[in-house]
């Protein structure tokens, strides 16, 4: 089971209340209204993951839960990494 699961955040059909619609998890609105419902223990573990996740931004590392910080770090999942790789002309290369 996905980390996502195990707090209720699971994709799918939203009829179901304990579903969220990928669109839903687009939202900081959203995805911060269900991280605020959530039960202690699950809050805990979210809050933990999001602590661990903003070791990397020095300056929102103590960011205290909030809409903004919500929408930091969603801001930041949908980064993606984008890799150059340049090959010295002069060595070479094998394959």
């Amino acid at each position: 089971m996905a980390y996502k699961e195990l707090v209720g955040i699971i994709p799918g059909d939203s009829s179901d209340e304990r579903r969220t619609t990928s669109d839903e998890l687009l939202d900081p609105q959203k995805v911060h209204r269900k991280i605020m419902k959530l039960t202690s223990e699950k809050a805990a573990f979210i809050e933990s993951e999001i602590r661990r996740f903003l070791k990397g931004y020095a300056n929102r590392r103590y960011s205290p839960p909030s809409l903004e910080r919500t929408t930091f770090v969603l801001s930041r999942l949908t980064d993606h990494p984008i890799y150059y790789i340049w090959f010295n002309p002069k060595l070479g290369y094998r394959i």
